[in-house]
């Protein structure tokens, strides 16, 4: 069952790839009229407040494009990011912005999870005005498919390995997509949000462990004397090891009677 809902979302998302040109035309000039006669309307959907596209309850920050690429903000950043990209008008975008809003466990789950990102919102329009940063979002190639979620490391590092792994096999060989990177529902994004803070958990450990072992190598080329303090305390708890077993043997042959001398 979980595997034919997987396939429908995907073909759900299929369908949110570039229209028809003829139909592209229509769609650019309703929105052309929409921002003539509402400009007003406009400038409130913009997300200058931090929140955007309102996937989520508002109790949850979202940051903005500009904001997450400003670099003094990478640079006091300490948290992963999570990048949602979407289309207006989406079906499968509007399914997971039902799904996440639906309450219950996996809307808990998010909100909590969200603490441990910087949450991003881009629309494709937001995207294409970029090259780099259509590269970066869009790493399947040319023709995009909503929603996205893709993770990047604290100083904005693409973690390109982090995918939902129900979707990354289901391939359209009429484009040479593949759709590791959608998550169409609140299940599948708790799934992988919770993933991604593993995996930058473990870099870090990782990380910590490997600049430790530089500093300790680099105390260690500034003072020889240090190395070898080093190994001769390693040699003294051998030692003192081996003797406490000899004492151990000594004691249990006296207590059965016998006189061994080691």
């Amino acid at each position: 069952h979980r595997r034919r809902s997987t396939e429908r979302d995907i073909a759900m998302a299929r369908s949110s790839l570039v229209p028809p040109a003829p139909l592209r035309r229509v769609l650019w000039a309703v929105a052309l009229a929409a921002a003539i006669l509402a400009p007003a309307a406009a400038a409130d959907a913009s997300p200058a407040n931090g929140r955007s596209m309102g996937y989520l309850p508002k109790s949850i920050p979202w940051r903005t494009l500009k904001e997450v690429r400003d670099a003094g903000f990478l640079a006091a950043n300490e948290r992963p990011i999570m990048y949602l990209v979407s289309r207006e008008g989406c079906p499968a975008c509007m399914k997971l912005k039902s799904s996440v809003n639906a309450g219950g466990d996996h809307t808990e789950s998010i909100k909590e999870l969200a603490d441990e990102f910087v949450m991003v919102a881009v629309s494709e329009t937001e995207m294409d005005a970029d090259d780099e940063i259509k590269k970066a979002l869009n790493p399947n190639g040319k023709h995009g498919y909503v929603p996205r979620v893709l993770f990047a490391s604290g100083d904005n590092v693409m973690a390109k390995k982090v995918t939902n792994r129900n979707t990354r096999g289901a391939a359209d060989p009429k484009i040479g997509n593949d759709f590791r990177y959608f998550y169409p529902d609140a299940e599948s994004l708790v799934v992988g949000m919770t993933t991604a803070n593993t995996h930058f958990e473990d870099v870090k450990i990782k990380g910590t462990k490997k600049a430790n072992k530089a500093k300790r190598i680099e105390e260690e080329r500034k003072n020889p004397t240090k190395k070898k303090q080093t190994k001769h305390k390693k040699g003294e708890g051998g030692m003192q090891g081996l003797e406490g077993l000899m004492e151990g043997i000594k004691a249990q042959a006296k207590a059965q009677g016998a006189n061994i001398d080691l």
